[in-house]
């Protein structure tokens, strides 16, 4: 892994975010989790895994950044990925470049 990421736990990231991403009502909505954990790198911005139940009712798997300003923003497709692994593996090799 990077040097200059840190793994960071996700309430750290929730406490930082500005908005209503992590909202119980917003989660529930979207049929959203997280997992335990994200990556802070050394600008202080983060990074985790999501995943989202669809329509079609199949779990897919999106990369998310939050800024120093706590927006956050998907990182390359919406529900690209179809395992939290695959996304994970994903973002780490973003992060490693």
């Amino acid at each position: 892994m990077n040097a200059e990421l840190t793994i960071v736990p996700m309430n750290e990231i929730e406490r930082k975010h500005k908005g209503y991403w992590f909202t119980a009502g917003a989660m529930r909505f979207f049929k959203s989790r997280v997992g335990d954990h994200g990556y802070l790198d050394i600008d202080g911005c983060y990074y985790f895994v999501s995943s989202e139940k669809g329509p079609d009712t199949s779990r897919k798997y999106s990369i998310r950044y939050q800024d120093t300003q706590g927006h956050i923003s998907t990182i390359g497709e919406f529900q690209a990925y179809t395992t939290g692994r695959q996304a994970k593996s994903a973002m780490l090799a973003i992060l490693n470049k």
